[in-house]
């Protein structure tokens, strides 16, 4: 049960949340913490409808995109959809790359996901926008993982 004691609103409240978890928001502490990752969600526009509809394209690009970054590969799987499309994910020890296109439309939507300083998203993106032949990247970054400095984790068990 994750209880919570939001700041001037009165005593802890008790929420359902996740399973077997229990967190504590102390009261009145500020987000310090460094960041545990970064996401960067990317609209690539303009790319080639040939490159966007090849699964084996797509796949070796995104795995490039990973490699390109800094990121250790650990698995990926991707689909092709019918008449067109594709998705697929890039597993890397530091989070994901995931795609999904609309070739018919020359559009890519990715999300690139990743945990510590080896590893830069945006060399992922830069990468993926080049090799789709695109004309145009709208991205947005967002830091992931800011735990308040109030916030005490729960105990291991299995240490």
């Amino acid at each position: 049960m994750l209880k919570l004691n939001l700041v001037g609103i009165g005593p802890p409240l008790k929420i359902k949340g996740f399973a077997g978890s229990n967190m504590l928001l102390i009261k009145g502490e500020d987000n310090v913490m460094k960041p545990l990752g970064r996401h960067v969600l990317a609209e690539i526009y303009g790319c080639e409808f040939d490159i966007l509809n090849d699964i084996k394209k797509v796949e070796t690009i995104m795995v490039n995109a990973a490699l390109e970054a800094g990121a250790e590969v650990r698995e990926f799987v991707f689909h092709k959809f019918s008449p067109q499309g594709v998705s697929g994910v890039v597993v890397i020890s530091e989070s994901h790359l995931a795609i999904h296109t609309w070739p018919e439309l020359g559009y890519a939507a990715v999300d690139v996901f990743t945990c510590g300083e080896k590893v830069d998203p945006w060399d992922a993106c830069n990468y993926l926008t080049e090799c789709f032949c695109a004309t145009h990247m709208a991205a947005k970054e967002t830091e992931r993982g800011i735990i308040p400095a109030g916030v005490v984790p729960p105990v291991a068990v299995n240490q």
